[in-house]
């Protein structure tokens, strides 16, 4: 059979490379089977595209996949191609949180983990007989039981990283990215972690061994050119201190590359820093979030203290590793003051790179059921998690002092004593949303990515070497 996967996504204006490990693992598993798959990756609706690619290919099933923030997008596909009748399966992390919102729009909705099902559905198995599937049957939602986890991930090919050009995002970036796992053990109140751990049965949090990390990564390694270093995307890649020290002290001896992963700073000792620093570890990131430790404790539900983040990352300054600091602010109970704490944080543990995102409550989360009963929700419709607005408007911080605060916090960290000029730059609007500010930056977003893509390659890997941080 022939599966065409539809996965909605941001524009380039937003990310580097794409690449989608759980669609490349269901297309791996399919592949396996004897089957045959196809992408069509999609940031805006093209029905002319679309229709090229089913005329051309001519699937028989498709196989959607996306978030909350491509939901319209995959809507619009999903009412667009129904008049084709070529049976619609969607999955990913919006149908199997929010599934009765688009049961209607697709013949099933996969709830949770998908290659097992997905391949009952190509094979041609009755779907009543296939679990983990929700659908619309006689006007009525039906929801099938929820097949165990699946224990043992080396069982599972490697993803297919072909589907997605991987070659050509390699090109871009020179970093290949991994997954050692399954599954995040802590409940941050942001995250859909709390409902994912409660959807089937069986152990939630699950590793490959060691052995099989390390022959994905060789074979990649075999298969592709141009990969300076190696990116782990766990959400926290020390869960288990024996596994770590195990694969770091392999790594080392077997792949020898730099890489960087994710940790937690109430999970990261002196101990575990030594280890990751003598395997090659480049850089780390670590979830600061927060500046406020009562916020973050009790809302956020991190329960870290600032010692803590200032402590793991000395240690990770000390032992040459760079550092990453992930934060959020326009969380319910954000302030102008607990702004200006996370900001103060950052000044401390002087991460050598930051992100900042503006809170977004998403469905299936606890902090999102706290916005919609308080009524914080705004009706604003966004193109990416990346873009600088809010969708909530707190009684504690008004929509446009999150979307100020969030254009400040980079000049702020950085360059305090400028931060009266920079204040001034993202007063001045162009338009209706953008700013002087955003002009700036993003016009120095444009320029890297011109650098990336067109400037030749043997003038583009000694410029990038120098701007590396």
């Amino acid at each position: 059979m022939k599966i065409l996967f539809i996965f909605p996504t941001a524009s380039d204006k937003y990310t580097f490379v794409d690449f989608h490990h759980g669609i490349a693992q269901l297309s791996a598993y399919l592949k396996k089977a004897g089957h045959q798959t196809r992408l069509y990756q999609t940031s805006q609706f093209s029905p002319h595209d679309v229709d090229r690619v089913i005329q051309q290919w001519e699937p028989d099933f498709l196989a959607y996949s996306f978030t909350s923030d491509f939901f319209p997008l995959a809507k619009a596909y999903a009412e667009y191609l129904s008049a084709d009748g070529i049976f619609s399966v969607a999955g990913g992390v919006h149908p199997t949180l929010m599934p009765e919102e688009v049961v209607d729009l697709f013949d099933c909705v996969c709830v949770g983990e998908g290659e097992k099902a997905l391949l009952d559905i190509v094979a041609g198995k009755p779907l009543d007989d296939i679990d983990n599937l929700v659908r619309r049957v006689d006007g009525k939602t039906t929801r099938n039981p929820m097949r165990p986890l699946i224990e043992n991930l080396d069982q599972l090919p490697f993803p297919d990283r072909e589907l997605f050009d991987y070659q050509h995002a390699l090109d871009q970036d020179h970093r290949a990215d991994f997954m050692v796992g399954r599954g995040c053990p802590y409940r941050c109140t942001y995250c859909i972690n709390n409902q994912m751990i409660h959807l089937a049965p069986g152990r939630y949090v699950r590793l490959r061994s060691v052995s099989n990390v390390l022959a994905e990564i060789k074979q990649v390694l075999a298969d592709y050119e141009n990969i300076e270093s190696i990116c782990f995307q766990d959400d926290t890649f020390a869960l288990k201190r024996d596994w770590v020290i195990e694969f770091c002290n392999r790594y080392k001896e077997e792949i020898g590359l730099p890489f960087v992963c994710n940790l937690r700073a109430d999970r990261t000792d002196e101990e575990i820093v030594k280890v990751l620093a003598d395997a090659g570890c480049q850089e780390v990131r670590i979830g600061v979030e927060q500046g406020n430790e009562e916020l973050r404790r009790t809302l956020m539900k991190r329960k870290m203290s600032n010692d803590q983040i200032i402590t793991t990352f000395q240690l990770l300054h000390d032992a040459g590793i760079k550092t990453f600091a992930y934060n959020m602010i326009g969380i319910p109970g954000e302030t102008e003051q607990t702004v200006k704490e996370t900001i103060e944080l950052n000044r401390k543990i002087k991460p050598n790179k930051m992100h900042i995102s503006i809170f977004r409550p998403y469905p299936g989360t606890e902090l999102y059921d706290l916005c919609f009963r308080e009524g914080y929700i705004q009706d604003v419709l966004i193109e990416s998690y990346f873009q600088p607005v809010s969708t909530i408007d707190l009684p504690s911080m008004s929509k446009q002092k999150i979307e100020y605060w969030y254009r400040l916090f980079r000049p702020a960290v950085h360059f305090p004593r400028l931060l009266p000029f920079f204040k001034v730059l993202v007063r001045i609007k162009i338009g209706k949303d953008k700013t002087v500010y955003d002009l700036m930056f993003s016009s120095a977003y444009t320029f890297f990515r011109f650098m990336q893509r067109s400037i030749p390659r043997r003038i583009k890997e000694p410029l990038f070497r120098l701007m590396k941080v």
